[in-house]
Formats: structure tokens, sequence, C-alpha cells
């Protein structure tokens, strides 16, 4: 995850209403709050393809400055019920990030089927110049792993549910038809193993 991605993870916990970018804190912030521990380094990123290289944090990422604090923290949070929660927690911020993001995305960028690769274009630039965290709308999947019976009915519902889900699926994936896209993400929710998301996916899209 690029470090413009993670930023807006860390904010995504006080975007509660109007713009993300309200919330998000500059690098430097978080390194100095951090400091001896994380360094901001150079690294390409899916998200930031499209980004101009001027703009701020492109092709970088956050990365824990010594490894035995990275061993350290993997030791701590691997197990209990810490980690549970983390990942937990983990799982509940992602996708209210996208939930937030598919209800304040300007009416330009609401086309819920694909027309044509320009359209796919335009959509895909958009995302990741102001929502980079959503190219990353997947990464909660492996996590859910091990909480998948925790995470509440009504916030999966609403994410399969919301009706720019197809939209969004199109312009972060590979596939550029909300069919290809829905059976590929039926596939991946197979692949992890995750049968109650399955079932709430299918029962939105079959």
């Amino acid at each position: 995850m690029g470090a413009r991605a993670a930023l807006h993870y860390l904010a995504s916990c006080k975007w509660k209403k109007g713009s993300i970018q309200d919330y998000v804190r500059p690098a430097s912030a978080i390194i100095t709050a951090c400091r001896g521990l994380l360094a901001l380094n150079d690294r390409s990123n899916v998200e930031d393809d499209l980004v101009h290289e001027s703009r701020a944090n492109n092709s970088k990422a956050f990365q824990i400055c010594h490894l035995s604090t990275q061993i350290f923290l993997a030791r701590t949070l691997s197990s209990g019920r810490q980690f549970h929660q983390a990942r937990l927690e983990f799982v509940h911020r992602i996708l209210q990030y996208i939930l937030r993001t598919l209800d304040t995305i300007p009416q330009l960028h609401l086309t819920p089927h694909i027309v044509g690769q320009q359209d796919r274009c335009l959509g895909c630039c958009f995302i990741s110049d102001n929502y980079p965290l959503a190219w990353y709308h997947d990464i909660w999947l492996h996590h859910a792993e091990s909480v998948e019976t925790f995470i509440p009915v009504d916030l999966v519902d609403a994410y399969y549910g919301h009706r720019l889900y197809p939209w969004l699926l199109c312009h972060v994936s590979p596939y550029s038809t909300p069919d290809q896209c829905l059976v590929h993400q039926a596939v991946t929710l197979c692949g992890h193993g995750l049968g109650i998301l399955l079932k709430h996916h299918l029962e939105k899209h079959s």
C-alpha cells in the first residue's frame, strides 16, 4: 500500500461527512509522531500510476525503519484477542471507506455501466487522484478470513448492495464489464473461503 492510500486509511476513522481530504494529515506529521519508527521511501504503487508525478507522496510508501521493530510488532500482534480486534477494525474501516467513497463521488462519475475505454480511463484517473485507498478494496478479504462471522451484516449488505459497487469493480480490476467483475469477485471470495460473504454477494448480484 502506497503512502497516499495509507494516509487515507488513517483518516478514514474520522471521515463522517464532507471530503476525506479535510481529514488527511501530511505524511510529515505521521513521521514526526512515529519518530524513529517509520520512514517514507520511494516505491511504485498501483494507485499512483495514473497520478501526476508532482502529486504529494506520489510513488512513496511508509516503511518500518528497523527489522527488529517489525519482528517485535509481528510477535506482539500475531495472536490473541488484540489481533482479532485489529483484523475486525481493519475490515470495518475499509468497508466504510469504500461506502463513503461511492456515496460522495461527483455525479459526473456515476456511470454504473462502462460504455467505453475512455469512460473507464476517466474513472480510473479520478479514483487514483481522489480515493487511492479504493484500489485496495479487496485487501480486507484476507483479514476477514478469521473474523467473517463478526462483520456486521448491515455493513456487508450495504457494501455489496451499493448501486455503484459494480462501477467500482470495473475501474479497479482487470475486467471492464460488470458481469466479468462480479464473477471474478465471487471466485475471489471462494478462494478465501468466505462462504458467508459469498452468500451476501450472490444475493445482491445473482
